[in-house]
């Protein structure tokens, strides 16, 4: 069939949030190949921000994209007034995706429960993309509308991705097959500029981590790594939710711009992973373990089975002694750069966007083929097209 056809992509949090998730680095990666319309969390259109509701991103290789803003009344996803905001929404989102993505075949990839199947949207195929485990994310808004819309999401998307096997298992323990297509990286985005940032001088090696210090992480097992290794230094960046042990070398410089991650990560000498091992965890694709990669430096993670198989450069292990002995061969007898590199090199965000177009495209053959045939057989009425329900 031909490939020409638009992604309208719904995010789960702002495109220009920061640090940028996986939903960002998709669309990206999807807008080197097609039109993409990103439409954001809705914003209550009494809320004054200063930003427009659509802008043109114009991303480093010269593609493009859009970003749209719906507008809402206040509490969108509130039970009380949950059915007229997603009217609202709706009518927004389609005109958007009618001025910005032209008349092809239009694709909905969701990263969002919060917005559900989006009836009166047209479409040609919805997929719903899941990046965790719905009801176990800490401190979900509107929790009962997430639920339930995750819960319908699965069995009635026309395609149901998920990040991790545990996902992928949860599904069809549904009765729903589900495709895996974990998280990758843009190693473009990992190239130090050289030199080594004033604070990681003088500090021997460098056990690093990146993302958010809070509930995810052991903190224990941090401590256990510092204390294991008194010659090196224990450097966390991110926004710190939680508190570190008290030690000389442990260091948290806070969060830093997403710009300037390569020139600290590359003179890292290993890349911690330390989540809990908990259900959520499992259920994840850190986006940290390919960043490491992309950078040249090798991971070490407690047990998550979408960093499974990824190769030496990637030691999974336990919290506990094998923990520390893993990290203590990262540093004393390290894998080479470019072996690290060849794992994200196999795992990009252009690649995961291919795979996405590779599951739609014969989906879409198959959609055409079958209206194809009931417009000379049944004519629907076009009040009973979907789309317009």
């Amino acid at each position: 069939m031909n490939d020409d056809w638009a992604v309208l992509l719904v995010g789960s949090r702002p495109f220009e949030g920061r640090p940028p998730l996986s939903e960002t680095h998709l669309a990206r990666a999807l807008a080197r190949q097609r039109p993409v319309l990103v439409v954001d969390p809705p914003r209550s259109r009494w809320r004054r921000d200063g930003r427009d509701q659509v802008e043109q991103v114009l991303l480093d290789d010269g593609a493009a994209l859009t970003v749209f803003r719906p507008r809402t009344l206040p509490a969108p996803d509130r039970t009380g007034s949950v059915r007229i905001n997603d009217r609202l929404i709706s009518r927004q989102v389609d005109r958007a995706a009618k001025e910005w993505l032209g008349d092809i075949p239009r694709v909905i990839v969701s990263f969002s429960p919060h917005r559900g199947l989006l009836p009166r949207v047209q479409r040609d195929l919805f997929v719903y993309w899941q990046y965790d485990r719905v009801a176990d994310i800490p401190g979900l808004w509107a929790r009962d509308t997430a639920l339930s819309r995750h819960q319908r999401l699965v069995r009635e998307a026309d395609l149901v991705t998920g990040v991790s096997t545990d996902l992928v298992d949860n599904c069809a323990e549904q009765g729903v097959a589900a495709e895996l297509i974990t998280n990758g990286v843009d190693p473009s985005r990992f190239v130090s500029r050289g030199g080594i940032p004033p604070e990681l001088r003088d500090r021997g090696p460098i056990i690093g981590f990146v993302g958010a210090i809070g509930g995810r992480l052991d903190v224990d097992l941090i401590g256990a790594v510092a204390r294991a290794r008194p010659d090196a230094t224990v450097v966390l960046i991110g926004p710190q939710r939680v508190d570190l042990p008290e030690l000389p070398n442990i260091v948290a410089v806070g969060t830093l711009p997403y710009d300037e991650l390569a020139d600290w990560v590359t003179n890292f000498s290993v890349g911690l992973v330390p989540y809990l091992t908990n259900r959520f965890n499992r259920s994840s694709s850190p986006l940290k373990a390919f960043e490491y990669l992309a950078a040249g430096v090798p991971v070490v993670s407690t047990p998550l089975p979408a960093l499974d198989g990824l190769g030496p450069s990637v030691t999974l292990a336990p919290a506990g002694p094998s923990f520390l002995a893993a990290v203590d061969r990262a540093v004393e007898a390290p894998i080479g750069p470019e072996a690290c590199r060849a794992i994200a090199a196999a795992n990009t965000w252009d690649q995961r966007a291919e795979h996405l177009a590779a599951l739609v495209r014969p989906r879409l053959s198959a959609r055409s083929t079958s209206e194809a045939s009931s417009e000379t057989t049944v004519p629907v009425p076009d009040g009973e097209r979907r789309g317009d329900n």
